[in-house]
């Protein structure tokens, strides 16, 4: 529906959290009367409007685009540091599908968000029409992902000026960094001015609570095998393993593979990432006929 005239617009959540109503922003995309929505989940480090590019495309493919700042990021209220654990995350999720969901549903996660995805995947009962995973690791732990510890300490950046917040950034990011300049855009496009200051609208408590988990490993591997929902996985230089190596074997006709430049810390408006995912919603749209 390339012509149908598409509705942008927030929709407020509010969600119990530790016996508290908190507010979490919601921005939606859409066409006239959905039939389907697809829910996009941003990294560790995100905000719901890193995907403002691709949400207008899908949305001419008939979805509503469901896009969440998670707490502690964007426009979404901050909460005390032990409020951040993977059973709020699955509250937020709960109460964002109930609120949005319609007859058809999908999911597109990015990085720590394809790895949420997954979690959501298993609490749902009715699995996702098609789930499209960026730069989703084998394995994942915060003591070994070491972008996550980047962007942790861009979370103590302040600046004066925007320029001086890109100056200060660039210090942070070591110079062998692979797709450092990805970083670097990526780090400018979410800069804010938030009370006089230029920074990241992210919570430090995210971390500060996560680091107390430093060596926990999680066994992407084994949630995708137990997955009911049709998978693509968009693989790229931050995966930390593809399907075809190491002691990994998966069902092909349900868990499908193609390989990106790189996805975890790059910006929608490359169109390498987002020409890529697009044909792959084409094709997986496709398969759900």
């Amino acid at each position: 529906m390339p012509n149908a005239q598409l509705e942008y617009y927030a929709e407020p959540l509010m969600v119990e959290i530790s016996g508290n109503y908190s507010y979490l922003n919601v921005s939606v995309v859409a066409p006239p009367k959905p039939t389907k929505a697809i829910f996009l989940f941003h990294d560790l480090a995100g905000r719901a409007d890193d995907f403002i590019p691709l949400a207008p495309h899908l949305a001419h493919l008939g979805y509503r685009v469901v896009m969440i700042d998670f707490p502690g990021r964007g426009k979404s209220a901050w909460l005390n540091d032990a409020d951040y654990t993977l059973r709020m995350y699955v509250d937020v999720f709960l109460s964002l599908i109930k609120a949005h969901g319609l007859q058809q549903n999908a999911a597109l996660g990015q990085g720590w968000g394809a790895m949420m995805t997954l979690l959501f995947e298993s609490v749902i009962g009715q699995p996702f029409q098609q789930m499209y995973l960026c730069d989703l690791p084998m394995q994942w732990s915060y003591g070994s992902d070491n972008t996550s510890k980047l962007w942790a300490k861009l979370t103590a950046v302040h600046a004066d000026t925007a320029e001086n917040f890109n100056i200060q950034a660039d210090k942070i990011l070591p110079p062998d960094l692979v797709g450092r300049s990805d970083f670097l855009s990526l780090a400018g496009e979410r800069m804010r001015l938030i009370d006089g200051k230029y920074g990241l609208s992210l919570d430090p408590a995210i971390f500060e609570n996560i680091q107390k988990t430093n060596e926990k490993v999680y066994d992407l591997a084994s949630a995708l095998k137990k997955c009911r929902s049709p998978i693509w996985l968009l693989q790229g230089t931050h995966s930390a393993m593809t399907l075809n190596e190491g002691r990994h074997t998966f069902d092909p006709t349900k868990i499908r593979q193609t390989e990106i430049l790189r996805g975890s810390n790059a910006s929608w408006q490359r169109e390498y990432l987002l020409l890529l995912a697009l044909g792959v919603v084409v094709i997986g749209m496709q398969d759900g006929l």
